[in-house]
């Protein structure tokens, strides 16, 4: 049941639907690290945009980070080595930029945040999913809260913050939910 939401959800995020995600315990401090998160995919078109003026109803500069599967991280960032917690911002290699623009600041750098099966196995398989699909293995990761709200606590505030922003789809402990029903 779970790869099959994980399959339904990385054709979604492919095709340009914006995902929250709800899985575990909850995050302490300022950072999305895959527990409580809305996930883009870095290569549509206007999705920067689409999340700081619509989803997250911001300054439209503002950039966002990505969480990466590990073991990509030297194919498309000038660094190697792990940032589980999001604190460091690498540039992007040049030849990789254009197709992750909507993960990258105007610099090209961005806020990695890195992903491996054993940390975060739900969130490293619908990556390799995307890999599978012939998208790049990162996502945008942004906190799951509105404006000036905390990031969600509850399944039923990730539900009402599902709602509120607009968000195609929520997945909640490895359940994808759409307006279709659920998977």
């Amino acid at each position: 049941m779970v790869l099959a939401a994980l399959a339904a959800c990385a054709a979604e995020l492919a095709r340009g639907a914006i995902v929250g995600w709800f899985e575990g315990r909850d995050e302490a401090g300022p950072r999305a690290l895959g527990h409580r998160s809305i996930l883009a995919s870095p290569v549509r078109a206007g999705m920067r945009d689409r999340l700081n003026l619509e989803i997250k109803r911001r300054e439209p500069f503002r950039p966002f980070g990505c969480s990466i599967l590990r073991d990509h991280v030297h194919a498309w960032f000038e660094c190697d080595g792990d940032s589980h917690y999001m604190l460091r911002i690498v540039r992007a290699r040049s030849e990789r930029r254009a197709a992750i623009s909507a993960a990258l600041h105007v610099d090209g750098t961005s806020r990695l945040h890195t992903v491996t099966p054993d940390r975060l196995p739900r969130l490293a398989r619908l990556l390799e999913l995307l890999v599978d699909r012939g998208h790049p293995p990162l996502l945008i990761n942004t906190s799951l809260n509105g404006p000036g709200e905390p990031i969600v606590h509850t399944v039923a505030q990730a539900f009402a913050a599902a709602r509120a922003l607009g968000l195609d789809a929520l997945v909640v402990e490895g359940v994808l939910h759409t307006a279709a029903g659920a998977v």
